[in-house]
């Protein structure tokens, strides 16, 4: 996006510098948030985000999110069992937030380093994983890092994650999981029946039940990648 590339026209740059910015999130969307005007602070960076916003702008290349959202091909001669359920029919009636939340755990090989400290934690206490939960309603995404995939640690998660909804006006009433051991130990069902929130499981091998959750993984592992990417490629 420097002023020395002729390849780009100034709203090309403009557009790949927002999608950047914003986390490289699809083109469309920052399309969208340019044309509404809403990242515009005078009237030459409004008629610029109306350019880059344009149907017709040829849309560039970047070159983090070609290397980081790759996707594995399954081999032709695999055949794979259809799903016909409408798209959004996960979703379907549920259009109170808290009226239903997904939860998955998103596990990380690559121990990461706590917020707290400076990088000289032992190993057994950095990141070994996440807890993810998913508002169906209105597809807010809570994180909420474990340095161990236990039922006791998943609980300190939901706790965080209602407290962030407590300060919002939310009440999550149900949660939909698969059957992972966190989720369906004696302490975590007792929790559960405590609180009165309703528990759902997806099927043994049916993860697209628990699809909302899952997809959310796949978005947030994929725009970390694209991020780290994009610093090794500019300040190697």
């Amino acid at each position: 996006t420097s002023d020395s590339n002729a390849n780009l026209s100034e709203a090309q740059k403009c557009l790949l510098r927002w999608h950047c910015r914003l986390g490289h999130v699809g083109f469309d969307r920052v399309k969208f948030l340019l044309g509404s005007g809403v990242l515009a602070v005078s009237e030459s960076a409004k008629r610029l985000h109306r350019a880059a916003s344009s149907s017709s702008l040829e849309l560039p290349k970047c070159r983090a999110c070609l290397h980081a959202k790759q996707r594995v091909r399954s081999p032709s001669k695999r055949s794979k069992g259809k799903v016909t359920d409408h798209p959004g029919v996960l979703k379907q009636d549920n259009l109170l937030p808290g009226q239903a939340i997904s939860v998955d755990h998103m596990i990380c090989s690559q121990p990461g380093r706590r917020f707290n400290t400076r990088g000289k934690e032992a190993d057994r206490s950095k990141f070994k994983g996440a807890c993810i939960f998913v508002d169906h309603a209105s597809s807010y995404i809570n994180v909420q890092f474990q340095s161990v995939l236990t039922s006791h640690a998943t609980l300190e998660s939901k706790a965080n994650f209602e407290s962030a909804c407590r300060d919002v006006g939310v009440v999550p009433m149900k949660y939909i999981m698969d059957n992972a051991k966190y989720f369906t130990s004696k302490e975590f069902t007792a929790h559960m029946s405590e609180f009165r929130q309703i528990q759902a499981f997806a099927g043994v091998g049916a993860h697209q039940q628990n699809a909302i959750a899952e997809r959310s993984i796949q978005t947030i592992t994929s725009i970390s990648r694209a991020m780290m990417i994009h610093a090794a490629l500019h300040w190697p």
